[in-house]
């Protein structure tokens, strides 16, 4: 049996309602009407059959059933976040980049002139260079590469 869930407004309505305790603050937050925020909590109330919130004048009161969906979404909330988070992370890992570190002569007379045979060879690398005289510190950045033209190779690298 296929179900058909509420709309994000919907589920968004009734959670941010929950966590302000007043239709009025949700709206505010939400960029909406007190009364589309209203129509909003009614409906879900109306697919469930039960009564979400208790209305105590300008405030409400989650009601047991309330209580019980609004940690319910707000758990599922945190997983969806928690899975939104690891493919945006995944995505950024699996991207091919290069960090490079580079005197800025060098950059000027040798990378500069080869960036376009470069992205050209691999359209898909996300490349970033900085331009620094210091020696690039592989501990502390986050470099792949460090280019420095010398006489003499240079110690520890």
């Amino acid at each position: 049996m296929v179900r058909r869930l509420p709309s994000m407004q919907i589920l968004q309505a009734f959670t941010t309602t929950a966590r302000y305790g007043s239709m009025t603050r949700a709206a505010d937050a939400l960029f909406v009407t007190h009364g589309a925020i209203s129509r909003h909590i009614r409906s879900l109330e109306e697919q469930l059959g039960c009564e979400l919130f208790q209305r105590t004048g300008r405030q409400v009161e989650l009601t047991p059933a309330g209580r019980q969906l609004a940690d319910g979404l707000e758990s599922a909330l945190r997983a969806v976040e928690a899975s939104l988070t690891d493919a945006a992370e995944r995505r950024k890992r699996d991207r091919s980049s290069l960090n490079v570190n580079v005197s800025p002569e060098l950059a000027g007379a040798w990378l500069v002139p080869r960036l376009s045979q470069l992205r050209a060879a691999l359209p898909e690398l996300d490349l970033s260079i900085a331009t620094t005289t210091d020696d690039p510190d592989f501990e502390r950045a986050d470099l792949d590469v460090g280019l420095r033209y010398a006489a003499a190779p240079f110690t520890g690298y």
